[in-house]
């Protein structure tokens, strides 16, 4: 380029495009050093109150509460729970087995004598003892739960039978007044007791108590009513009284009643 804008360019910044003939001046900008980072003042109050916190933590004494206690023992054996299932942990758990120092694992008899892990914590030995002889009958008493389902059965039978004989048996005693003799008061109590166990048998409720009660009633005085039907009402009260005994039966087991 010439010193005067006027004049014609020369032949060599003629193929030249718009803009590539002017020499532009580059400027080194330079960037200022970044600050430092302002530093924090710190605050007194905030200060001591983290010393006071931290202090706090480090003189704690353990926890002194009940349910404090046994919730850090539920939460201890669900994690051992989960260490146990974990394969990954087998080998941890093999190593601190066989610590000498470590635990032992002691296997309770689970009978109604036997003793529960839970007797070995410390806010059980914490307890009174007429808490802890209470806590223990409870505990065998759910270890027992599903072991004595003969002894239970026996009971409802024996029940059941108790009252069918004694429905029937209170029948029989009023029929006699209009047959003349008590000639068939033991029969009656006999056909009730058999009627009630067969019907606790099925599980029955106050429906099938009662059919049993009408079917043995039918048995036993069948040929009675034949000769005098003025007898026939006592259908009615036979049937009435066993559907009592297995109306008491329903209520028993609506109630939760473990026997029943």
């Amino acid at each position: 380029m010439t010193d005067d804008d006027w004049a014609p360019l020369p032949a060599a910044d003629l193929a030249l495009r718009p803009g590539e003939s002017v020499d532009v001046p580059v400027r080194a900008v330079v960037q200022p050093p970044p600050a430092p980072p302002a530093s924090p003042v710190p605050d007194p109050a905030a200060e001591a109150a983290l010393a006071a916190l931290q202090h706090k933590l480090r003189t704690a004494k353990p926890a002194t509460s009940l349910l404090a206690i046994a919730g850090q023992a539920a939460h201890k054996a669900a994690r051992k729970q989960r260490a146990r299932a974990n394969p990954s942990l087998q080998a941890t758990v093999a190593t601190i087995a066989d610590d000498p120092t470590a635990r032992p694992q002691i296997a309770y008899d689970p009978g109604v004598d036997g003793r529960d892990e839970r007797e070995e914590s410390d806010w059980y030995r914490a307890l009174p003892q007429k808490e802890q002889e209470r806590l223990q009958r409870q505990w065998a008493e759910e270890r027992g739960r599903f072991r004595d389902g003969g002894a239970k059965f026996r009971a409802r039978m024996q029940r059941a039978a108790i009252g069918g004989a004694c429905v029937m048996g209170l029948l029989g005693i009023c029929q006699s007044l209009l047959l003349g003799g008590f000639g068939l008061v033991p029969v009656m109590a006999v056909a009730g007791a058999i009627a009630a166990m067969v019907a606790e048998v099925c599980r029955g409720d106050r429906f099938v108590y009662s059919l049993l009660g009408a079917l043995a009633w039918v048995c036993v005085m069948g040929p009675v009513v034949l000769q005098i039907p003025f007898a026939m009402p006592g259908l009615l009260m036979a049937a009435y009284g066993m559907g009592a005994i297995g109306m008491e039966g329903e209520m028993r087991r609506s109630g939760g009643f473990r026997d029943r």
